[in-house]
């Protein structure tokens, strides 16, 4: 594919958002490709990396992870970030649509807690489901907090049956629309993400994450390392122990208690997102990488 669209004359853009990466035990390299599906997507992805004109990462701690992994050439990478719509996400809800929502949850006067996105092993749903039934195992967290899951996944069924036995206060939807997610997200208090450690999540930025901050509500974060670097603690988030579900759940407490810690944290979040992650922003970016490829 890279020599043919060479012999057209075309320059080769390889956005790296994170496939698979060489991680057994034995310290595979890039170069060794055995057969097997992975083996052909690991050959396939260095076959890019050599060939491209250009390759641009979300974030620069993936750069530099992948640039040493793969021996990429780092003069011709790019660090294009994520982004997110935020008018869509700040301004389209339905207002009557969060009323018959916190209804439904019986949440009138109670904390919601959400979680929207994939439900497996990858995006943290063991940490989640501990972080449910330490959480909801309270008598006083019983009465005063409502935990929404929406979401498909591998792990869909542990979350089914989460829901019998915290029948009324965990609720778990199957899935929701892009359309619907802004008005989900505006009828929550509180946002998870609950990111276990690994090569991608610790280094690239999620746009679940994105999303969330500009919905304005405070997010709790796993303090992965690209979070840290990202994220100013106690200011327009919160993080926590990834190694902890304890410590997601003190946070998520210590914002129940208080609504102008609420508020405070997630408009600081919205407004980060706005300034730096508005698909506007990355726009212009993008357009630069475009234009310094075309000169080459």
């Amino acid at each position: 594919m890279v020599e043919k669209r060479r012999r057209t004359g075309q320059k080769i853009l390889f956005d790296y958002h994170g496939m698979i990466v060489p991680t057994d035990a034995d310290g595979v390299s890039a170069d060794s490709v055995d057969a097997g599906p992975q083996s052909r997507i690991l050959k396939w992805q260095k076959d890019l990396f050599d060939g491209a004109d250009g390759v641009s990462f979300v974030t620069g701690m993936l750069r530099d992870k992948i640039v040493d992994l793969y021996d990429v050439d780092v003069d011709k990478t790019y660090v294009v970030p994520d982004g997110v719509d935020f008018d869509h996400v700040a301004r389209g809800w339905d207002k009557d649509a969060v009323l018959r929502l916190r209804h439904h949850w019986q949440a009138d006067s109670a904390t919601v807690v959400m979680y929207v996105g994939s439900l497996d092993s990858l995006h943290g749903s063991g940490y989640l489901k501990d972080v449910v039934r330490e959480l909801l195992g309270s008598v006083d967290s019983r009465r005063n907090i409502r935990f929404v899951v929406v979401g498909v996944g591998t792990e869909s069924v542990d979350f089914a049956t989460l829901q019998k036995e915290f029948n009324g206060t965990l609720f778990f939807v199957p899935g929701i629309s892009y359309i619907m997610l802004p008005t989900y997200l505006a009828a929550a208090d509180v946002l998870l993400v609950p990111h276990p450690r690994n090569l991608l999540t610790d280094n690239i930025e999620s746009g679940k994450l994105l999303t969330y901050l500009a919905s304005s509500k405070p997010t709790v974060v796993t303090a992965l390392s690209y979070a840290r670097q990202f994220l100013d603690d106690g200011a327009n988030s919160v993080l926590c122990d990834p190694d902890s579900p304890s410590s997601m759940v003190d946070a998520i407490e210590r914002l129940a208690d208080s609504p102008v810690l609420r508020n405070r944290i997630g408009a600081q979040g919205a407004l980060l997102v706005k300034d730096k992650r508005d698909w506007s922003c990355v726009a212009r970016t993008c357009e630069g990488v475009y234009n310094d490829l075309m000169t080459q």
